[in-house]
């Protein structure tokens, strides 16, 4: 076989698969239009996280507790206070991941660091590191976005 004609087929072959879309439900649960789903699956997540009971007196002894034992833990020099988030750690977390993968806001994708620089990986490493070390995390990292993945595509997607 030539390769023009392996060219050829190989983009007809990707041409195919860009035609393939997968569909979207428009109703879920009674409730249509984005907006709408996107409220019914905030509700959903917070009547689960919040399905277990919280007791602040409870939570406040647990907390008193866990700071005893990590001070505890700090004073006979078992401490974690120098965490260490190597290059090749960031390397091979880029690399595993999924092309044109995006944040919830659109403005980073998996590309952008799957395509930097090596000197983007000393930076996330750095960048890491103080984090873990100053137990901080800005909230914009802290933010999740939950997708739901239809396990059957047969049945209705709006059940």
């Amino acid at each position: 076989m030539t390769d023009t004609l392996r060219s050829r087929d190989f983009w007809t072959e990707i041409q195919r698969m860009q035609r393939k879309h997968t569909s979207t439900t428009t109703e879920m649960d009674g409730e249509s239009g984005e907006d709408a789903i996107r409220e019914l699956f905030v509700g959903k997540h917070e009547e689960l996280y919040n399905s277990v009971p919280y007791d602040r007196e409870e939570m406040g002894d647990i907390l008193t507790t866990l700071n005893s034992r990590v001070n505890e833990q700090c004073k006979q020099g078992k401490c974690y206070d120098d965490h260490k988030v190597s290059v090749g750690d960031v390397h091979k977390a880029i690399r595993s991941l999924k092309h044109s993968k995006s944040d919830a806001n659109n403005l980073l994708s998996s590309d952008h660091f799957k395509n930097a620089c090596n000197e983007l990986h000393w930076h996330i490493s750095l960048l890491l590191q103080l984090l873990l070390n100053h137990f901080f995390a800005p909230m914009t990292m802290l933010t999740s976005v939950l997708i739901p993945i239809p396990k059957n595509r047969k049945k209705s997607l709006s059940e």
